[in-house]
Order: C-alpha cells, then structure tokens, then sequence
C-alpha cells in the first residue's frame, strides 16, 4: 500500500502522495509494496461492511504453536508461557498483520493437478470420453454438481459419474472454467455450450453466452436465437432479441423467418409500445402476411393479433378501401366489430358523427416510435441572451438531444410543426425585435429561411389550421398586439386576416377542430383571463368561455379534443395550475397542478400524454420537464432538457426520430486506423459480458467519460499518460470505433464534456486545460495554473457557464472559455487531488485530506467544510444524488482500501456518514492478513444510485450505500491495477481502464502489459437488491 500517513503521525519514507503515485519519475525512489503491515483490532466498526468477522481478531500465536507441537514436554512448556503472558496487559495495536499472496494461486496448482491427473477423486463421463476432476473443485464452482455431492444424490459417493445429453465440448469447456474462471466462446460452440452452461447451472458462463449472441444477433438469425432462448428459460437473452426484433420489425417481416414466429410470440411483439415502426399500417400488414402464410392454422388467431392493431390510427383510405375488403376480416364477426369501431372513431375525430361512446384508450395512442419528436426551439436562460439552439426529446429512450442549430438567436419564439417540418417566426434576438422566419427540414439537417411578417414581434404564437400558419398577437417594446397574418407555406408569402378583439402579447394558440384558439396573454396593462376562436370560414374572431386563472406566457395544447393550458404568469406571480377546456360544453375545468410554477412554459401533447417544458418558477430558470397523463390525472417528471430555457417554443413533430438521428449523427474525424472488433471473446468469472475497446491510449489511462444524454449516440473519452486524448464511439452492435485524437505537450490526468456533448475539455501536466470542439476538430488553450492541473470539470447553471479546473498549484479556477483570464480563484491550503461536480453543488479534497463542498446556483460560493472520515490520503471523490435526483453527498475513497460515504446536510451525521473497506485480499490465516489496495476511482449509477469503485487490486466492485451491502466484486483483471471507471448516461453501460497507476513505482511498471478500456453490460446487474 502507498499512500500518506494518518493525520498528526510521523512521515514515512516508504510514503508517496498523489504526485508521486501519477507521476514515474517520482515514485522512482519512494515505491511501497502492497503487501504491508497493518494494525489489528479486536472488534467490529460500524463502518466495515461485508467482511468477515475474522478480520478483526487478533492473530493466536499461542493456538498455532500448540498446533505445532505433539510431545507433552513442548506443551508443558507452552502452558507456562500462556500462564505468564494471561497476566500481561497487551496491547492490540501492537499486534501486526502480514500477508501473502502465493495463496491465490491456488486454482492455479489444482488446475495444474487436473491436468496431471493428480489427487482426482471422481470421474465425469461424457460420449466416452472421461474427465479426472476434483469434487471439492466442482462442487465450489458448478451448482449442478454442489447439489449432486452435498446433498445426498446417489452420485455422492460414486467414483464415476456419468453426464449425458451434454455436448463433450462443452463438458471440457465448463470444468476448465471451473479450474479457471476462463472460456472461450466462438461462433461454433456457443449454442451447445450455452445448453451446458444452463443445464448445469452455470450462470456466468451462460450469461457470457447470452452476451456473446447479443452481439451476434442479425435479421437471419434473431428468431431462431429467440426460440432456443425461450427453450432454456434465458429471460436476458429472450429481452434482448426482442428488444433486436422489435427495432428491425419492419426489415424482419420481409424475410423468410418471420413465418417461423410463434402465436404467442408475435402477439407480444405487436402489443409492444416498442414496436419499430413508422406507420400503424405496417402492424396491419404484417399480421395479415402472417396469417395468410397458413391460413388453415392461423385464421382462429386473427381476431386476437387485430386487437393489438391501433386501427383508428391507420389512414382512412386504406382503412375503408383495403382492410374493409380483406375477405379474413369480413368473414370474422370480431374483426368486424373492431372495424366498425376504428371507423366511429375516425368519424367522430372529423365531426362526421357526435357519440357518447367512451374514447378508445390506447387504441388512439401511437407507438413511442411513431409518435414523432417534441422539439424544444430557441428561448433565454438567466444571462438574457436569446439561444439558437434546437433540442430534440426522444420519447422511446427518454432522453433530449440537439439537432441543428437556427440561423438566428430567438426568445419568445413562435413554434409550429407542420408535415415534418419545424416553422419558428418571429421573437426577440437579444438586441431587436424579429420578424423573420425560418424553417427547418429533417431531410436536410438545416434551417433555411422564409419571407418575413409584415410586423415585428415577440410574444408570439404560431398554430395551423389546414394547411396555413396563423402568427397571433405578441408585442414589441410599446405596444401588444391584436394583429394576425397568415403565412401560405405553398407560396412563401404573408397576409393578413382579421384582427383578435383584445390585444394579446404572450398569447397562447391552439388549433381544434377547425378553429383556431387564443387564450390569455397580456394587453399592455393586466394578464388576461378571457378567450376567443378564429374561424377560418367566415374570417372572423369570437369569444369564448374565460379561464379561471388569468395567464400570459403560458402555453396551450390539445389532447382528446380538449384544450390543456398550462402555467403562464398571472399579474403577481408563475402559475403552477392547469385548465381543460371542452369545446362541446364552452367549459373550463381546473385539474391537477404541475409540480413546479411555470412561466414562459412550452408544451405540447406526444404518444398521449401532455408534457410541460422549462419555464421560469419565479426564481429559476427551469430545464425540467414533466408529463401528464390524462387518463389517471397525474404529472410525472420525465428526463430534462439539457439547458435552462423559459420563451421557447415547443411543438409535437411527425418526424422519426431514427431518421432525425441518422441525419445529424457527430461527425467526428478517424483515426485513420483499422477498428474492426474481435470475432471471439473471452469470458471470465464476472467477465463474461465485457467487451474491450479498439485502439487504447499507449500508457496508463487516467479519466474516462461517456458522452452526454443529450448525444443520441454513445461516444466515450479517455486521457492518458501518452499525452493524448481520445474518442470512440460505442456501437449499439457493441463494436467500438475509433473515431479521433489530440495531444497535449504533457500527460493529461483528467477529462470531461460540455452538456451538448459538441466539447471535451483536459487537462494535463503541461500546466494547461483546452476545448477541443468535436465538430470542428479544433483544440485550443482555455486556462493555465502555475502546476499540473489535475482535475477539469463543466458547469452549467441557469445565470452562468464556465470550466472548474483544479491543481496543484493550490488553486481553484473558473473559466469564461472566451477569455484569458479566470471568471473566479480560490486559494486552497493544499493541492487538489480529486473533485466532482454535479448540478449545483462541487465537492474538492485537497493533499491534506480536506473537503470542501460548493454551492453553484448563483456562482461558485464556499458552502461547508467537511472533516474527512478517512485517515490516509484521499484519491477520487463523486457525488450522489437523493431519490429526487438532487445532489446530497458525495464519496470519497482512499488509498488504504477504504470508502466513505458523506452527506452534505444530515442531522444525524454519526448515523447517515459511514465507511465500508473495499480492495482487499481475502484474509490469510492463521496469521489473519491482508492486502490492502488503493481505492483510484468511484461512479455512481446514473439510473440506479448504487455505485462502483475500481482499485489497484485489479477488481470492480458493485455497491448499494442505501442498504450499506455489495452487490458484486470482480476478478482481477490483467493482473494489474484499475485506474478508472464511468458509466453511460442512460446507465446501461460500465467502462473501466485495466493499466498501471504507479503504486509500486516504476519498478512494478511492466511493460509487456497492455493499457485497456473494457465495457460491459450493467443495467440489470447495478440493481439495488430486494429486500426480504
């Protein structure tokens, strides 16, 4: 173990801090070894958790002598000695623990024995052949054969024991694993192995199997991959070709093997929210295709896949002229009737029929993949300035990403979506008043330009009705407006129609049934309550029913022929309160409050829920988003938008998302290099799903970082040793490529990206911290510290936007990244050695083991100080978050194998605080020793709240801090230290870097050991574990 000494105690030269342990040169004559010796105790601490209760007695010299000894003479002896020492006081912490590690190699040795034949105990047939294995071995390893010998099966006691039904392959394959914890898993042998695997219950290795298909799933194989895991019972394996078939839907039921899909099978596919596809049509089809295929054996199913067809969503010609006429339908009395009913629906949805029927629920709701995009368009945070940016909502993934920017800035925006094209008109653009427009096309990724109003405004609102956009009321510096003008999108050009009866600026519009809503606003003196229709017809406005709030800056939408208005601000204050407005009874109701004010509020309706987005809550500027479900009349919080914004438009848009996505991907320039991934993978004990990245930096890797959610692929950073910085993206195939590179003039020790993910900062040992702009592929200079910059982090808040750098220089910097000189400098005591940041809060430790925690909000301010309850030196700290996801605490990990767990704001600190150890070898006895690792790094999961730590034993290891247990540890890996780790922003990946941290200095530095990054599956395994 290396490290510092405890707070107060003497210097040691065996000792090295931070620096030395990251940099080579100078751990060159202050190496420790990590085998130690470190104090007893002699009882159990409060803050030591999953470890067995031996480790706190102290080592019995006296018992193991006795052991030793066999004459009587010797033994006499001994009791005298134990009568002189019973009645000496010692003292614990006198006592010391040493360790060693050759007994780790044991498998090694009985592997060796397995393979020589030697102290076999029982013989596995299989096909003739016979394996010579060791029953403990099995037993320990293989839960098939535990149960076989330890429960009294009549196998127990039998020397040859023979296994049938079981590929002999296989067999060898799951005993070597067993001696090994290794396997290799090739195209040829997955399929029998993952049947041996499962029948005997080796999980591990049956997983590694499943993980192995996963990769391999293709639209020839998924179905049948499907049915061999529905046969074994392998739940993640079944997830995860369906997950496979649901995306490639469309490509699938044009191929052979769609015929091949069970009754049963198809029917859970097609009830799927899931279910690729663009048009409810393509449902349709595909179960009559289905069915036709066998007609004689299928016709009885086809009442039963109907109902999971969303008929009333099916275009109206084909609904009449094709599925009408289908001769299956027409001849089946239940088909029929949900025919008849798709058709009362769609007439009543065009006026062509008044019913007191019932809505059809989620019949009316289109599939997540078809329900199109809410697009979140221009607006302002706390600086004022006006965004161009455009942020897109991916309702299958829930997760916002950009696409491209407007060529203008623009607050107070009017936004409408029309036949998969986003119009914005008019707003503010920090300095002017607009009267431009713009428009934007998914086919092309870009926002060209239209004709402009004849008036210039913001506060404005945008609806269509039939065709045409109606830009209604807004205001300028003086003056609310009354005025609308019509925009023909055919011929590019405005006009005016007939003017609102009251001036509205900060108006609120809606399209319904062929008339045009506008609700609330301000007239120039008050907020407003009342409402009026524009009837296009008769070019003519008229009041309806008042609301029961007044409201401007709110936003209406429209759901089951209703209008929604939300938020908005009264004359005094944000409004959090909700309306519904029936059109049939001229009637607004009240109905469940948002959970937050909201004022210069967006919304819009997407797959049958209404989802309220930003605002301003009368303090803030707001980035949350929440969404209403009209059916059980709740508001429930969905992911946020990556910036703060209030006056942005927001409108629903039938565009696909994989479309929408394909068109803006990151270009980001390549390696050059070749980046296809292996064929084969090695599976070990918890290895088994892990997948290693293409072309790893070429020394030790010291940060690691996953793209943000707001880039909707996965791309993951890493800086090294080698001076470099590098960029790959992970691929949903879970192939990596290599994508790009830059270089500083020094080692870079840490990383991290800009919320919209278009930038990634470093910084290094040159003494420098840089932007590197993904898109342009520039790398430029942001800040410099007199010494090693050792931590780099990206703040957003809602007033301001900056780069936290830490160094060793003793400073704390906060840089404007378009200026030279820092927005704010703090002075530490010591140097940083670790930092985080996460919304509103940054916690920073010091070479002295102090914590310093930071407020945010309105600036960087010094909040608390907090004492450590670790006493060696600190190496990473990561903040954690409450069920809200607001930050509360943090953990922070030492060198001495120990984590704590910190909250910032407890009443009941000696309760909530708490440490776990963790890098540790398994306790050596009699002597009862440990080796004791350093903790380098700690994430929490960004779904789940469990964390992992990473160490210089070469292990991962899974917790929950909420019930203070582990959830799983690794083995080592490569035989050599963890330096880092990160998860995904969706949760679903963990990435860890397998390379020398320099804790024995550079003459444990081998160099025939390669740097790598791997990465693996973790959703499911990061789970809190259910409580009994």
């Amino acid at each position: 173990m290396s490290g510092e000494t405890p707070l107060g105690a003497a210097n040691n030269s065996n000792i090295v801090d931070l620096l030395s342990t990251l940099n080579p040169a100078a751990t060159a004559a202050t190496a420790a070894s990590t085998t130690t010796l470190t104090p007893s105790t002699g009882t159990m601490r409060n803050d030591d958790l999953n470890v067995d209760s031996s480790d706190f007695r102290p080592a019995n010299r006296l018992l193991s002598q006795r052991q030793a000894l066999n004459n009587s003479k010797q033994l006499e002896s001994l009791r005298e000695q134990q009568q002189q020492l019973q009645s000496m006081e010692i003292d614990d912490q006198q006592a010391f623990e040493v360790s060693f590690t050759k007994h780790s190699n044991a498998f090694h040795t009985l592997f060796e024995f397995y393979q020589d034949q030697i102290l076999c105990d029982v013989e596995i047939v299989c096909d003739k052949q016979i394996f010579l294995c060791h029953k403990v071995v099995l037993a320990a390893t293989i839960p098939y054969f535990r149960s076989m010998f330890t429960l009294g099966m009549l196998e127990a006691d039998k020397r040859r024991i023979e296994i049938q039904d079981i590929n002999q392959n296989s067999l060898k394959t799951i005993i070597e694993f067993a001696y090994t914890a290794k396997a290799m898993i090739t195209i040829e042998n997955v399929q029998h192995l993952l049947f041996a695997s499962t029948v005997l219950q080796t999980e591990d290795l049956a997983e590694a199997c499943s993980s192995f298909l996963r990769q391999h799933l293709s639209l020839t194989n998924c179905t049948e991959i499907r049915q061999y895991a529905e046969l074994l019972n392998r739940k993640s394996l079944i997830d995860l070709a369906d997950e496979f078939i649901r995306d490639h839907f469309l490509d699938i039921i044009q191929i052979d093997d769609f015929y091949k899909i069970s009754y049963k099978h198809l029917k859970e596919l097609i009830a799927s929210p899931d279910l690729g596809i663009l048009d409810e049509k393509d449902v349709y089809d595909a179960v009559i295709k289905w069915v036709k295929h066998d007609p004689r054996e299928r016709a009885i199913y086809l009442a039963d896949l109907l109902q999971e067809v969303k008929l009333p969503l099916i275009n109206t010609e084909y609904l009449l002229t094709v599925i009408s006429q289908e001769e299956l339908i027409r001849t089946n009395l239940t088909c029929r009737d949900l025919l008849d009913d798709a058709k009362v629906h769609i007439f009543k949805r065009a006026n062509l029929l008044t019913t007191s029927k019932s809505p059809m629920g989620p019949k009316i709701i289109p599939r997540k993949t078809a329900a199109g995009v809410l697009l979140c368009v221009g607006g302002r945070g706390a600086t004022g300035d006006p965004f161009k940016s455009v942020e897109c909502y991916d309702l299958r993934h829930d997760r916002w990403f950009y696409i491209s920017e407007m060529t203008t800035r623009r607050r107070h925006v009017g936004v409408c979506a029309v036949n998969g094209r986003v119009y914005a008109i008019g707003g503010h653009d920090g300095n002017v008043h607009l009267n431009s427009a713009e428009v934007f096309d998914p086919q092309t990724n870009r926002w060209e330009p239209l004709a402009p109003m004849n008036t210039w405004r913001r506060g404005i609102a945008v609806g269509c009705l039939g065709g045409p956009l109606y830009a209604v009321g807004g205001l300028d510096d003086s003056t609310c407006f009354d005025t609308v003008e019509r925009y023909d999108i055919e011929h590019n050009t405005w006009s005016a129609v007939a003017s609102m009866s009251t001036p509205r600026g900060g108006v609120a519009v809606a399209a319904l049934k062929g008339y045009l809503y506008a609700c609330g606003g301000n007239d120039g003196s008050s907020s407003l309550n009342s409402c009026e229709r524009y009837c296009p017809s008769y070019d003519k406005w008229t009041p309806i029913a008042p609301m029961n709030k007044r409201r401007a800056g709110a936003s209406v939408t429209v759901l089951n022929n209703r209008l929604y208005i939300l938020g908005g601000f009264d004359d005094n204050s944000p409004l959090d309160s909700v309306e519904c407005f029936d059109p049939d009874t001229n009637i607004w109701t009240m109905i469940p409050s948002m959970t937050s004010c909201r004022g210069g509020v967006g919304s819009a309706t997407l797959g049958g829920r209404i989802y309220s987005v930003g605002g301003h809550d009368g303090t803030t500027y707001l980035k949350t988003v929440e969404a209403f479900d009209a059916e059980y009349q709740q508001w429930t919080s969905v992911a946020s938008i990556n910036i703060c914004r209030a006056g942005a438009g927001v409108s629903q848009c039938d565009i696909s998302i994989s479309q929408l996505k394909k068109n803006i991907r990151i270009m980001i320039p390549s390696f050059g290099l070749s980046s296809t991934a292996p064929s084969n993978m090695t599976a070990t004990t918890l290895g088994q799903k892990d997948l290693e990245i293409v072309q790893p930096p070429d020394d030790a890797i010291s940060c690691m970082k996953f793209s943000p959610a707001s880039v909707p692929q996965t791309y993951l950073i890493a800086s090294s040793w080698a001076n470099d910085i590098r960029c790959w993206e992970i691929q949903s195939n879970g192939q990596s490529v290599a994508k790009a590179i830059q270089k500083h003039d020094a080692p870079i020790l840490s990383c991290c990206w800009s919320d919209d993910g278009s930038k990634v900062f470093t910084a290094g040992c040159d003494k420098t911290a840089k932007m590197w702009d993904l898109q342009a592929n520039t790398f430029v200079q942001i800040a410099a510290h007199d010494a090693p910059i050792r931590t780099i982090h990206y703040i957003q808040r809602s007033s301001y936007t900056c780069v936290m750098t830490g160094g060793w220089d003793r400073t704390v910097k906060f840089w404007d990244t378009r200026q030279p000189t820092p927005l704010k400098q703090l002075a530490l005591n010591e140097r940083v050695y670790a930092a985080d940041v996460l919304g509103p809060m940054a916690v920073i430790t010091t070479a002295d083991r102090a914590i310093q925690v930071y407020s945010l909000d309105q600036g960087p301010t010094e909040y608390k100080k907090i004492e450590s309850l670790l006493k060696y030196q600190h190496r990473c700290v990561s903040i954690f978050t409450d069920k809200s996801r607001n930050p509360n605490g943090f953990a922070v990990g030492s060198i001495e194998g120990r984590v704590a767990i910190m909250y910032v704001n407890t009443t009941n600190p000696n309760v909530d605080n708490f440490t776990f150890k963790c890098h540790r070898s398994t306790p050596q006895v009699p002597a009862n020793t440990q080796d004791i690792f350093a903790v380098n790094d700690i994430a929490f999961h960004p779904v789940h709240g469990t964390l992992s730590t990473v160490g210089s034993d070469g292990r991962y290891s899974f917790w929950d801090k909420d019930d203070r247990t582990k959830l799983k540890t690794s083995d080592a890996i490569n035989d050599q230290s963890i330096s880092c780790c990160a998860f995904e922003s969706r949760g679903q990946l963990f990435a860890y870097a397998s390379s020398y941290d320099w804790h024995k200095g550079h003459e444990g530095n081998n160099q025939t050991k390669k740097n790598a990054i791997y990465f693996r599956q973790c959703f499911e395994e990061m789970k809190p574990k259910p409580k009994k």
